[in-house]
């Protein structure tokens, strides 16, 4: 049977618990000896240390019997096998508020255990002492006055009103003690993820995103990280934050599948060889790596590396598996610094301009010139920067038998020169090609938008923008 944990109640119900526990240890006026102080009596209602228990047999409102075991190397499941991540933060308060309970009303006779609800008990929870004995809880009806459950130690005599807490963990399984909690890897202080490699077979794609050396930062471009595609593009530090890193922070899984791991039973749900793979090394935390498949009816499955649990994930959660490469892409087709280019030429589709730069050996100010004639300065840093500002929108395939609206040459000073090219698609869009190659198109207005300043710069005009 397939069971699901929803991170609402889950998160809920550790609340739950951890506040019953505090009101455990700090509720006034609790003393020892016959469990009344002042105007609050506290009655309690099991007394065990750990060291004394080796299980707790569960039979859970649902039905379902499994065994939580105590011992020197901690607490497992039995059902939950080795490598099973479990909810620890969730189980010592279970064990905690079966062990150490207290209730705050007066205990009721155990002869009349059949009218709380003993007969029919909601769970019954079955303490196993590493000598041999036994101890069992029954839990039974909520009270009348809807201030708590009964529940009665078989072995006391009394029935207690305790705390809804225990109503709480009488519906949990195996499965809502196992970690949700997938990866946790948070960039928001900083880059620690070095490399992240996304690979959609279904869709044909991957997406090899790695972080740049220190020693590639001194090149113009303001992102941390490059992605591949056709060639090297850099990817925007905002965009890979809002696709795919903040789902890393955490991944979170919406509720186990199933603990069947098996070769046959992943092959049957498309996890032997996964649609969509996923990994990533992290500064922190090392590498990790998940497996992702859909089922016919849309569900998202992922499995960790080395973690023999199938989760089912939440629609948020498996958004990062369609990430593009035209959604972290940076939307800078070419960002050259000014200072390190020594030619710029641009090219109408019908005539060619040839801009020289220089800076003055006096006071180290950029020249700028364009056929022997000065062009100011002002006017070709706002056209330069237009050219920089013809941002990629999206994917797009180069037209076939057409000659580019505008071609754009960086020469550097350092020898390496950069061609630009924007091809007409339609008469919205420009094919956008660098050094040849490309996947991606402009918009054509952007295009049209330079070679307004172009002109305007050429004949001597100041432009504003």
């Amino acid at each position: 049977m397939r069971g699901k944990l929803k991170l609402a109640g889950f998160l809920f119900a550790g609340i739950l618990l951890a506040a019953a526990l505090l009101l455990i240890l700090v509720r006034p006026d609790a003393q020892d000896g016959d469990g009344r102080s002042g105007e609050t009596s506290v009655y309690q209602v099991t007394d065990y240390s750990a060291e004394q228990v080796e299980a707790i047999e569960v039979l859970n409102a649902a039905g379902e019997r499994y065994t939580i075991r105590l011992g020197a190397e901690g607490v497992s499941i039995d059902g939950a096998g080795p490598g099973v991540p479990l909810r620890r933060t969730l189980l010592l308060p279970v064990i905690n508020l079966l062990l150490q309970g207290v209730s705050y009303s007066e205990p009721l006779p155990a002869e009349r255990a059949g009218e709380y609800g003993m007969d029919t008990p909601r769970a019954v929870f079955t303490i196993c002492f590493t000598g041999g004995e036994t101890a069992v809880l029954r839990l039974g009806d909520e009270t009348v006055k809807k201030n708590g459950v009964y529940l009665w130690p078989e072995d006391s005599g009394e029935v207690y009103v305790v705390e809804y807490a225990y109503d709480t963990l009488a519906g949990y399984g195996v499965y809502d003690y196992i970690d949700p909690v997938l990866a946790e890897i948070d960039q928001s202080g900083g880059f620690t993820i070095s490399r992240l490699t996304l690979t959609n077979r279904t869709a044909g794609t991957e997406l090899d995103i790695i972080r740049k050396p220190d020693t590639d930062r001194m090149d113009p471009s303001i992102y941390s990280y490059q992605v591949t595609g056709l060639r090297v593009y850099d990817a925007a530090d905002d965009k890979l934050n809002a696709y795919l890193f903040d789902h890393l922070a955490p991944l979170r899984a919406e509720g186990v599948y199933t603990l069947d791991t098996s070769e046959e039973n992943l092959e049957r749900l498309g996890l032997l060889e996964p649609a969509c793979v996923l990994s990533f090394t992290d500064d922190r935390q090392g590498e990790a790596a998940f497996r992702f498949s859909r089922l016919e009816d849309g569900t998202a499955l992922v499995m960790a590396e080395g973690v023999p649990v199938v989760y089912e994930l939440a629609e948020a959660g498996a958004a990062l598996l369609d990430v593009t490469l035209e959604q972290i892409v940076s939307p800078f087709l070419l960002l050259q610094n000014i200072t390190d280019v020594e030619r710029f030429t641009v090219f109408d589709g019908e005539k060619e301009f040839v801009f020289d730069l220089q800076s003055d050996p006096d006071s180290g100010e950029l020249l700028v010139s364009c056929g022997g004639e000065a062009v100011d300065t002002a006017s070709f840093r706002k056209l330069y920067s237009r050219a920089a500002t013809i941002y990629l929108q999206g994917m797009a395939e180069r037209p076939e038998g057409k000659e580019p609206v505008l071609r754009v040459t960086y020469g550097c000073r350092n020898g390496e020169i950069y061609v630009t090219e924007f091809i007409p698609i339609d008469g919205r869009r420009c094919f956008a090609a660098l050094n040849g190659s490309g996947e991606f198109y402009v918009r054509l207005t952007d295009v049209e938008f330079f070679l307004e300043g172009l002109y305007a710069c050429i004949q001597g005009e100041a432009l504003t923008e």
